[in-house]
């Protein structure tokens, strides 16, 4: 899959813990889980309610700019709409996944020996993927993400 300019990280996790340290808020949980391809480590907090997910899971994740389905962000329209999308509106990569966040890249960190992690907030939940360098270079501190997944 192509996804020109706008695509960052996209992989299959299998999720290891959800609420290790016990959950904190309602329809709040906090997941770990490794990569398949890239042994990237994953910490995620999530809407449990909306999207209830548990320890043995495996979750399809992708990290993007836009989501346009041919990955040109010039093409993209995002509805800052509070109703559902109508059937005549045009498809985008949302339908294709089951849970979608918007966020903003607020932080990368080199953990030595070529890993850093990279750290993205969705309106107070937190996401942090720690793999190789090479596997994360596409971030930008600064920019805005989606975060799609299905399982």
């Amino acid at each position: 899959m192509s996804r020109g300019d706008t695509y960052l990280f996209n992989d299959l996790f299998t999720i290891a813990d959800v609420d290790k340290d016990g959950q904190r808020f309602d329809r709040v949980s906090r997941l770990t889980a490794t990569s398949a391809n890239y042994n990237a480590d994953l910490i995620l907090d999530f809407n449990n309610e909306l999207y209830p997910l548990k320890a043995g899971d495996k979750v399809t994740l992708m990290l993007t700019t836009s989501l346009a389905l041919n990955g040109n962000a010039a093409t993209a329209s995002v509805s800052d709409s509070w109703r559902d999308k109508l059937p005549s509106d045009p498809r985008d990569l949302s339908d294709e996944y089951d849970y979608v966040c918007h966020g903003k890249c607020y932080k990368m960190e080199d953990e030595g020996s070529s890993q850093v992690s990279v750290y993205i907030s969705f309106g107070g939940l937190l996401l942090r993927l720690k793999a190789e360098f090479k596997d994360l270079a596409a971030f930008t501190k600064g920019e805005n993400v989606y975060l799609l997944m299905r399982k």
